[in-house]
């Protein structure tokens, strides 16, 4: 399930409901990549390391960030990195 899920700018971004740190989104369908996690705060890919995102992307999530961190404080966190 997810707390947020936005189709935009040709991808889809999600904050699970269960998930574990730092504040992140997942981008699903980002050309040549497919999934990758996001950093809300700084807007830097987590995973897969040495992508970049697309411009439009970068620009809808800095756009839609106070949507995503407000859906971020609703998840419920997990053990993992970055707790």
């Amino acid at each position: 399930m997810a707390v947020l899920k936005v189709k935009t700018a040709g991808v889809t971004v999600v904050v699970n409901d269960v998930d574990h740190g730092p504040p992140h989104c997942h981008v699903l369908g980002h050309p040549g990549c497919g999934h990758m996690k996001v950093n809300i705060f700084a807007l830097s890919v987590i995973s897969p390391k040495g992508v970049e995102l697309d411009g439009r992307v970068r620009a809808r999530i800095r756009e839609l960030r106070l949507d995503l961190l407000e859906a971020w404080s609703k998840v419920k966190r997990s053990p993992g990195k970055g707790g």
